[in-house]
């Protein structure tokens, strides 16, 4: 079974799969290569830190933090990176547990950022998500 993050972080991919081929073209939870235009609209998935504190008989409770890029480039930009994003926040916010994999899961804070390349303009939306779980301290595969 893998680590904890690694599973939040693919459940949180999954949220948007369904859309792949529809709205967006690829959603990469282990993002490591550039893309190019034919590559948008893109989702990047990353684990960006995590909190542990104590809890009862040998669980530690996680707080995790991941950053979910969306990446459009183009034109109309703003707009359309507008309108991806909430297809991600509307899937989250049905399904804040992540099919039972974590306690919560919730958007702390969202970033916004346009920039041109000559006549290709890029804008993304940079959700910073959060999420909560009690596992076994001594082996964090195990929930409480």
């Amino acid at each position: 079974m893998p680590h904890i993050r690694t599973e939040i972080r693919h459940a949180l991919a999954g949220l948007i799969t369904p859309d792949v081929g529809v709205v967006f073209n690829s959603v990469d939870a282990d993002p490591a290569k550039p893309f190019g235009e034919k590559h948008t609209p893109r989702v990047e998935i990353r684990f960006a830190g995590e909190q542990r504190e104590r809890s009862h008989g040998g669980y530690v409770k996680l707080t995790i933090q991941y950053t979910v890029d969306i990446i459009e480039r183009g034109s109309p930009i703003q707009d359309r990176v507008d309108d991806l994003g909430l297809v991600f926040e509307k899937r989250l916010s049905a399904n804040p547990t992540l099919d039972d994999a974590v306690m919560y899961c919730a958007v702390t804070s969202v970033v916004a950022d346009t920039s041109s390349q000559g006549e290709v303009r890029t804008a993304s939306l940079r959700y910073i998500v959060q999420a909560q779980v009690e596992v076994l301290e001594s082996n964090p595969v195990t929930r409480a």
